[in-house]
């Protein structure tokens, strides 16, 4: 949606939707910034905030997801059908991302498209994630240490603690879901800025903006996930450790991401705009482009591949995680 008003810009014609090979870049110069203005410096105070947030991004997406092994399958012991539907319901806001590019870009908040809809987004992940860090977390399954002593004969392991721990994983699960829809549409807003960011790149330097971003992102995810399966491999999680962090502090680890995100989101270019500004689509403008970029050829058969590869290659066996501890005995770590 960015790119359409860039392309309005130089634009010299009123072409047809439906043709695949018109010249949509006859008037524009391949050496030119898709969008005028200048590179942006992201290390400069004013734009550090997209950095930033991708960090935060980054950080708590590899949190959550990490949890689910060490903390249902092993800890409250859930059936393997429970933990693939917590990761389902834990990932569903991810398909929210494009309807929260729509409101971002249709419906500013008092003047500005991307600032408030960060603040909001982090603000919920932060709310979800507090309210995990305060909640008292369900005693195990298992009496502490058994899973580990008994390892390679889970029908040796008659010393249940709480019998009734699998149904505690619901409610983490919806928290979990709700944090991660947070960060979702903020990560939405920062994917706008960026877009914006690397349309004011010339041929020799494009795709900078998004390879420093999408770097520091996984950077941050790596290291996330190096210190949950540390810290998060104590005995009663299906680990070795002596020691472990307790699910409520490891959700204390992953509420510093919305904290950082909430911070630095106000150093970040969002210019105010009028609501009368031409600039600004209708939702009715917004669904025709992406109607007429469906029906590109390059846009839906992109889109049936990848309908037709997650249909007959993305399924998962729902006892995996059960194999995994029981039988392949892997720890978190």
């Amino acid at each position: 949606m960015a790119f359409r008003r860039a392309l309005n810009s130089w634009a010299s014609e009123e072409l047809d939707p439906n043709v695949d090979d018109q010249p949509y870049f006859d008037s524009f110069n391949g050496n030119d910034p898709i969008r005028q203005g200048g590179v942006r410096n992201i290390y400069a105070r004013e734009n550090i905030g997209l950095l930033f947030n991708y960090i935060c991004t980054g950080w708590a997406e590899a949190i959550l997801p990490a949890t689910i092994y060490p903390f249902m399958t092993n800890y409250l012991n859930m059936d393997g059908y429970q933990t693939q539907a917590a990761i389902v319901l834990i990932t569903f806001p991810y398909i929210l991302k494009t309807f929260f590019a729509i409101l971002s870009d249709c419906l500013p908040i008092m003047g500005r498209r991307r600032i408030p809809y960060l603040i909001i987004g982090w603000s919920i992940c932060l709310c979800f994630l507090v309210s995990c860090v305060f909640v008292p977390q369900t005693d195990g399954y298992w009496k502490h240490g058994d899973l580990n002593t008994f390892r390679d004969n889970e029908s040796l392991r008659t010393v249940v603690l709480n019998p009734n721990a699998p149904n505690g994983g619901f409610g983490y699960v919806l928290m979990m879901m709700g944090a991660t829809a947070g960060f979702c549409m903020a990560d939405s807003a920062g994917d706008a800025v960026m877009v914006e960011f690397a349309q004011r790149e010339p041929e020799n330097i494009r795709g900078t903006t998004q390879t420093i971003i999408t770097l520091a992102k996984f950077v941050s995810g790596g290291v996330a996930a190096a210190i949950i399966a540390v810290c998060f491999n104590g005995v009663e999680y299906g680990g070795t450790f002596s020691w472990t962090l307790s699910f409520n502090q490891v959700m204390l680890v992953a509420a510093v991401a919305p904290v950082v995100g909430i911070a630095t989101s106000y150093f970040i270019p969002d210019p105010p705009i009028n609501s009368d500004d031409d600039d600004v689509q209708t939702f009715r403008e917004t669904f025709s482009d992406l109607w007429n970029a469906a029906k590109k050829r390059a846009v839906w058969q992109l889109m049936a591949f990848n309908f037709l590869n997650a249909f007959f290659f993305d399924a998962v066996a729902a006892p995996s995680d059960v194999i995994k501890r029981t039988w392949a005995q892997v720890p978190p770590i």
